[in-house]
Parts: C-alpha cells; structure tokens; sequence
C-alpha cells in the first residue's frame, strides 16, 4: 500500500510538472505572439508608387509596393488618397520642390499620429485620430529608384524633360532648347556668344 501510494505521488508530481512546462511555453507562445502581432500592425516606412497626383497642392495617392502575402492577395493592394508630399525645401523665405508624376517610386513614413491638424497650426494641438503610424497617416518624404536606374551625372544637377542643368567647381552648365531670363542681367567678365545676339530686335551678324 505505501509503496502504491509512493508511486502515485510520483504519478501526480510528474503530471503538474508537465502541466506546469505546457503553461509556461502557451503563456510565452502567447505573449510572442501578442508582441509579433504588435510589430505587423506597426507601419513605420514603405515603398509606394504615384497612382495620382496633385503638384499644385502637394498632395498624391498611392500604392504600396512592398506588401507580404499575409496581408491578402496584391490585386487587391488599397489605394492611400489625399497623401501630403513633403517638399524639398520649404522656409518662410526659401522654397524648393519638384514635380512627381503617376507611377514615380517613393519613400513613404507613417507618423505616430494623423498630421491634419499639426501640419495646419504652428501650435500644439489634438490630433484628429488616435490610431498610430497607421497607413492613413502617410507622408511622401523622398523618392526611390530601382536598381537599373543610373545616376545622371556625378555633379549637383537638376533634369527636368530636356532641359539639364549641371554645378560643379568648373561653373553652371545649361542645356536646353531656349533659356528666358526676366529682370536686369548683370555680367561681369567676358561675354562669348557662338551664334546671333539681337538687342532690342537688332541683329548684330
């Protein structure tokens, strides 16, 4: 009798001690889970391409590119409307920007809050959503290229259709099929002109 109920304390033991192990890794399973589950649902930056555009109001909707199978099937990839495009620069007294067009690639960030209101005041205010980094809360904060696509030149440039403009330590390069100027020019050095010159409708050839 003893040595029967040495055995079934031994029998008990064995089966809380596995019940114990089998709780320990569901509870670590589940909180892996809950910390996994977390991190999907965390957008912090993607790639996107252009469906439309508004340079004007720098403002576009896309789509995005880099979208895990988990996440359904890619024909069904929503559209992000009424995305703001943040300019290259933009002080009070200096502006500098581009236009983007359908289908150019970019570099999408996910604020922690919806940026309406912030991007409306100069003070701190509520935010018109508590969701964070949600998709809705899309910024455009740069362009992205593919990896067959090469640099232009190896200087400071701007290209825009036909026209390249390129700075570098030997001066400014302009091409383009014509260049206005509006306003007083001042030139101080040699002038060197290759073709005609017409001031004031007079042809000097």
């Amino acid at each position: 009798m003893e040595e029967k109920r040495k055995r079934l304390g031994q029998n008990c033991k064995a089966i809380w001690n596995r019940r114990q192990e089998v709780r320990k890794k569901t509870v670590g399973d589940h909180i892996e889970n809950m910390i996994n589950g977390s991190f999907d649902n965390l957008n912090t930056f993607a790639i996107a391409k252009i469906v439309e555009v508004d340079n004007s109001n720098m403002s576009c909707s896309i789509q995005m590119l880099d979208i895990p199978e988990l996440f359904g099937t890619r024909d069904e990839v929503e559209v992000i409307e009424n995305v703001p495009i943040a300019p290259i620069f933009w002080g009070s007294k200096c502006k500098m920007n581009a236009p983007l067009s359908v289908n150019d690639k970019v570099l999408v960030a996910f604020c922690q809050h919806d940026t309406f209101n912030a991007r409306n005041t100069s003070e701190p205010c509520e935010p018109n959503s508590s969701a964070k980094f949600d998709i809705n809360n899309a910024i455009v904060v740069g362009q992205i290229t593919s990896d067959a696509e090469k640099n232009i030149s190896n200087d400071f440039y701007i290209a825009y259709g036909g026209t390249l403009v390129t700075i570098n330590d030997s001066g400014v390069n302009i091409k383009g099929s014509s260049i206005n100027i509006s306003g007083a020019v001042s030139i101080k050095g040699d002038l060197e002109v290759s073709g005609d010159a017409k001031i004031g409708g007079k042809s000097f050839l």
